[in-house]
């Protein structure tokens, strides 16, 4: 009977640990979707106002 409980308690514990990185990469894809066009907006609204030595050098910094 400990052996299992033992066994049970393994897995629940492994599919915890799964289902936490799971959750990890969906927070880290919402980031990914959600911020960069924020940031290009800052980016845009702000560094065109400030000379800045290349225009395309902005936008791309979000993605970096």
């Amino acid at each position: 009977a400990n052996e299992a409980i033992r066994r049970l308690r393994e897995r629940r514990s492994s599919a915890e640990i799964e289902r936490s990185s799971e959750e990890a990469t969906q927070v880290t894809w919402s980031i990914t979707i959600v911020k960069p066009p924020y940031l290009c907006n800052l980016y845009v609204d702000k560094s065109d106002v400030p000379s800045s030595p290349s225009d395309s050098s902005p936008p791309v910094l979000p993605y970096s």
